[in-house]
């Protein structure tokens, strides 16, 4: 079944195939992830970079269940035995995170507090059927706006603590303005990101808040647990809204949208754009389906693909992120690349006022901690923001590139040891 390529030529296509001009670790990671992976493994493969992607791009179970079926030999038991460390990893604290959701919930449901759940154990199971096969960094919940201060209440009751050093006056101030805060349990340390907010609070609006509250129904995530979420269409939204935010930047988001596609064939995807547009979100709904297509061959409902057919901005995006990926350098873009890359997938000129007002005025955790001001003054760090992002992102631009030439030069180094066969 599985073939050993030669590095000097290549066979798939230039959508997904392999290339000597790119990163073949991140092709074959690629492959991994294919419904139809042809089984092509490249002879010349940096095994310790390859988990290593597979790691950061939490795509290490799916990469060892693809690999561990090769009969060739040419995967070495190091490398299948590093990705099965991560993937039982992964399947123990997926089922730990998925009884914190359940318990979390319980408590919320007992107080009267409605909650989604979005990503996480609740996409898993929409997307993969099994929690075990995504790992989840954290907890993402979503309440509207009159629960907020009391669920923030109800976790901090149970054991969670504030994960920002601001004392309680200045969290307050901060919360009201960006209706989102993040917190960690003192005894399992999974950390909650709770809000009335739906992914980025830059183009997050309580219309959108209210319906995936309202819309949520019970999705089982394990043998005792059943937790509040979107169903698959608006969760694919909420999905392809955050690879967007992030720039696609790691392949498990562009594997979340196929998944959601190939595992819920019976969800009316035909209203999805519509939807979306509502929100302002059709672009980065279809920029999903077209990284989804490209990289993964992901055959699109005729409805979606329709509506990529007619559209000209998205194709555009679509290349980038393809680029960015197969280069194996998308993680390296950077955090101003990703916000302007989210202002340009916005459709509307409302939606994009928005996310200039909130994106300069609206101060962060950052922002109260970087100029202490008293309670009187706390509007003026709004007004501060805009420097210390000036500052922030020269500061960053110089650690991005210094990081890029000890990237280089460390690449150019291992070529000059190849050639002289060290």
């Amino acid at each position: 079944m599985f073939k050993v390529l030669s590095i000097d030529n290549g066979s798939r296509d230039n959508m997904g195939g392999f290339n000597g001009s790119k990163s073949l670790e991140m092709q074959l990671l690629v492959e991994c992830l294919r419904r139809d992976g042809s089984g092509e493994i490249p002879a010349s493969i940096d095994w310790p970079r390859f988990v290593e992607l597979a790691r950061s791009h939490r795509c290490a179970p799916r990469a060892y269940e693809y690999l561990s079926a090769s009969r060739t030999g040419n995967v070495p038991h190091e490398a299948l035995s590093d990705l099965k460390q991560i993937t039982v990893g992964i399947c123990v604290r997926s089922v730990a995170m998925s009884r914190e959701l359940g318990e979390i919930c319980d408590v919320f449901s007992r107080e009267g507090i409605r909650v989604a759940c979005v990503k996480g154990p609740a996409l898993a199971a929409l997307a993969y059927g099994m929690t075990s096969s995504r790992p989840s960094a954290d907890l993402d919940l979503v309440v509207s706006a009159k629960d907020l201060g009391r669920a923030v209440r109800m976790l901090v009751a149970h054991g969670y603590e504030f994960d920002d050093d601001l004392t309680d006056s200045r969290r307050e101030y901060a919360l009201a303005r960006r209706r989102s805060t993040a917190l960690t349990s003192r005894v399992t340390k999974v950390r909650v990101d709770i809000g009335c907010v739906v992914i980025s609070h830059l183009t997050s609006i309580s219309s959108m808040v209210d319906h995936v509250v309202d819309s949520s129904l019970p999705v089982q995530i394990d043998e005792t647990h059943a937790v509040p979420a979107p169903g698959p269409e608006l969760m694919m939204m909420l999905v392809c809204m955050h690879g967007t935010k992030d720039m696609w930047n790691k392949l498990y988001q562009v594997a979340d949208v196929a998944a959601l596609f190939e595992n819920n064939p019976d969800a009316d995807w035909k209203r999805l754009p519509g939807m979306a547009g509502e929100w302002g979100q059709e672009s980065a709904v279809l920029l999903g389906a077209a990284v989804a297509k490209a990289l993964l061959s992901v055959a699109l409902p005729d409805e979606i693909q329709a509506e990529l057919s007619g559209n000209r901005k998205v194709p555009r995006l679509a290349e980038t992120v393809c680029n960015e990926m197969r280069s194996g350098t998308s993680m390296d873009t950077g955090h101003v690349r990703h916000m302007v890359f989210q202002y340009q997938s916005l459709d509307r000129v409302s939606d994009r006022l928005r996310w200039w007002r909130r994106m300069l005025f609206v101060p962060s955790d950052r922002d109260m901690e970087w100029v202490r001001l008293p309670r009187q003054l706390y509007f003026l760090h709004g007004v501060l923001r805009p420097l210390r992002l000036i500052l922030g992102t020269s500061a960053a631009s110089r650690r991005l590139q210094e990081r890029r030439e000890l990237t280089t030069r460390g690449t150019k180094g291992t070529k000059r040891r190849e050639k002289r066969g060290i």
